[in-house]
């Protein structure tokens, strides 16, 4: 794979991020670095990144495909106010052979997303509560 201006920039806003952005916000967060980029060729370095094993795509229950510059198996945290995603690790050993021994599935990945409010947004319902 040939590593074009476009496909460093994307990869490497993925692994600096922390906050699992969509296609759209990398395309607004590059496009004052490479006034070149378009959306399309976002959405095409990321589906190369992801066959390439490089880069994960999230399907999350918002609805909203976000990506994260993380490969390692790990879960995430979605904030149902704001939308933001953060890693969260996943417990000690022998939990993933004990669930799998549960079921007859051949596990083929690992996709675990919990639900909550954020500090943030939590904090602002009790202030807007507040007046």
């Amino acid at each position: 794979m040939r590593m074009t201006e476009a496909r460093k920039l994307i990869l490497e806003e993925l692994r600096r991020s922390s906050k699992h952005p969509t296609a759209d916000e990398i395309f607004l967060k590059l496009r004052t670095e490479l006034p070149s980029l378009s959306l399309a060729t976002v959405y095409r370095n990321l589906e190369l990144l992801e066959r390439l094993g490089v880069v994960k795509r999230l399907e999350l229950s918002s609805g909203r495909r976000h990506y994260d510059g993380n490969v390692l198996d790990h879960a995430h945290m979605r904030c149902i106010e704001c939308g933001e995603v953060v890693d969260m690790p996943l417990p000690g050993r022998g939990w993933l052979r004990k669930v799998l021994s549960l079921s007859d599935y051949d596990l083929i990945g690992i996709n675990i997303e919990l639900v909550g409010i954020c500090k943030r947004c939590a904090s602002g319902k009790k202030a807007r509560k507040g007046r």
